[in-house]
């Protein structure tokens, strides 16, 4: 996420990340990239693919990867994966 974009995206981006609870696939980008770069710049990051991610999903409908990383776990899991995205126009997207 750069500089010029807007500001208001990207606070609200990583605000939620500090909002993530449980093992999301962000969850874990985020850990990740943390481990190698900081937290500061992990949180960053993983707001970017959350962003990536929600783009996605709006345009297609749906996201790959969060239904490939649902398998085989329980259901209380898949559904505190599950995140529902408002979009203006477009009603609710679950993500």
């Amino acid at each position: 996420m750069t500089k010029p974009g807007s500001r208001l995206v990207r606070w609200a981006a990583v605000e939620a990340m500090g909002r993530q609870r449980g093992p999301t696939v962000v969850a874990v980008h985020h850990h990740r990239a943390a481990e190698r770069r900081g937290r500061p710049i992990g949180r960053v990051a993983a707001a970017r693919k959350l962003l990536t991610l929600v783009y996605y999903g709006l345009r297609a409908g749906h996201v790959r990867c969060l239904a490939q990383a649902g398998r085989g776990l329980s259901r209380r899991s898949q559904q505190a994966r599950s995140l529902v995205v408002m979009a203006p126009g477009h009603g609710a997207v679950a993500l």
